[in-house]
């Protein structure tokens, strides 16, 4: 089926079990789906283009759950959506436009990193990180991923790692982190902030560096939908006004 051909009932009940919709034919009907896979398996499939081992599937829920948790109102990705439904007086209107608000704070320095963290595990290579970090350091370059600006050392990174190192033990990606990890920790006294942790596992687990962001806003966006209806029923601005004071 291609997308120039009549689409009948019976085949919009179809999910391609392939990477792409519209280039192969291992089409699966509502009934096998259903009972035999779940979200996960699609995801994989969808993202990576194969299906996953169990390890893997626990390993990449653990992971969306870290991410989902929040640490209060602080975070951008909190802080920018609940400001929004605080200002708007439409309920269905705050939950998108919301979205969209904690959506565009995704960047470099914010949930973000998370890919181009990924980037720089796979332009570190398997040898001579030393020489690596220096000329990093050098050209004055941040390594995303490491250092926390509210955290002298984020709890969350240890708990996901070991979750990491049970299902790929050895996997290249997991040596270059450790390297650089201790390389960075013996310079700056610096440590892996959850960026770092969370693009090592998806790393590990093939996963595109793009779509590191993706899975990332897939997971914060229900912390985002329960801080923007948090703030219903409240009088506009409720949030933004209480903020506000308890900064003064």
């Amino acid at each position: 089926m291609t997308r120039n051909d009549k689409v009948t009932l019976d085949e919009v009940l179809l999910v391609n079990f392939e990477k792409y919709d519209s280039q192969h034919d291992n089409w699966k009907s509502i009934e096998e789906l259903i009972g035999a896979y779940d979200f996960l398996d699609l995801l994989f499939v969808k993202f990576r283009g194969d299906e996953a081992s169990k390890d893997e599937k626990d390993l990449l829920l653990k992971t969306l759950l870290t991410v989902s948790m929040g640490t209060g109102d602080e975070p951008p990705s909190v802080f920018v959506p609940k400001t929004i439904a605080s200002v708007t007086k439409s309920r269905d209107f705050a939950v998108i436009n919301g979205l969209i608000g904690g959506l565009a704070t995704f960047g470099t320095h914010h949930l973000g990193a998370v890919c181009e963290n990924m980037k720089l595990l796979d332009d570190l290579g398997d040898n001579g990180v030393k020489m690596w970090v220096d000329e990093k350091l050098s050209h004055g370059m941040k390594l995303c991923g490491f250092g926390h600006p509210v955290y002298k050392k984020d709890r969350r990174p240890d708990i996901l790692y070991a979750s990491i190192e049970e299902v790929y033990p050895d996997h290249k990606m997991l040596i270059r982190y450790n390297a650089l990890r201790d390389e960075l920790h013996s310079r700056k006294g610096i440590h892996p902030n959850i960026d770092a942790v969370v693009g090592l596992a998806y790393s590990c687990m093939n996963f595109e560096p793009e779509q590191g962001i993706y899975l990332s806003f897939l997971a914060r966006s229900l912390s985002m939908m329960s801080h923007i209806l948090e703030e219903f029923p409240g009088k506009p601005f409720d949030f933004f006004l209480k903020k506000s004071k308890r900064e003064r």
